[in-house]
């Protein structure tokens, strides 16, 4: 274990929020002005390896992967206000289990992307009918 590896996890474990490795590779240099870019994809990629941490997607279109220590749950982003709910999903676990023990695969990496609205988003929609906007905002 390195320094910059273990200052890495510790920054992950600190966060309380998603964090890409672009945002990852920030908080490092204020620890460690020496650490590149690089060298925190490939931290990511061994821990992710080692199933130490999960890369989630939050989009449709996968465009960013986002990281998280493998205790933090999934996430439910709202498409309105863009807001974050962390919930657990034991069915994926169990499904990648299923998978490996019916198609005798090794299955490396299973995402999740649930999007919609949150209660409030949902709550002001009946009230002021934005739907067609935001789905109108999604397609473009």
């Amino acid at each position: 274990m390195t320094e910059q590896r273990q200052t890495i996890i510790e920054l992950l474990a600190a966060s309380s929020e998603r964090i890409d490795a672009e945002s990852l590779h920030q908080r490092a240099l204020k620890r460690d002005p020496h650490i590149s870019l690089t060298t925190v994809y490939r931290t990511l990629d061994v821990l992710e390896a080692s199933e130490l941490i999960r890369a989630q997607f939050i989009s449709p279109d996968h465009s960013r992967k986002y990281f998280s220590l493998t205790l933090e749950p999934y996430h439910f982003t709202c498409r309105r206000c863009h807001r974050v709910i962390a919930f657990a999903a034991d069915e994926l676990t169990a499904l990648r289990q299923r998978l490996e023990t019916d198609l005798h695969i090794q299955v490396f990496n299973a995402c999740l992307c649930v999007e919609g609205l949150c209660p409030e988003c949902a709550q002001a929609t009946q009230k002021d009918d934005t739907m067609p906007q935001i789905l109108a905002e999604q397609i473009r």
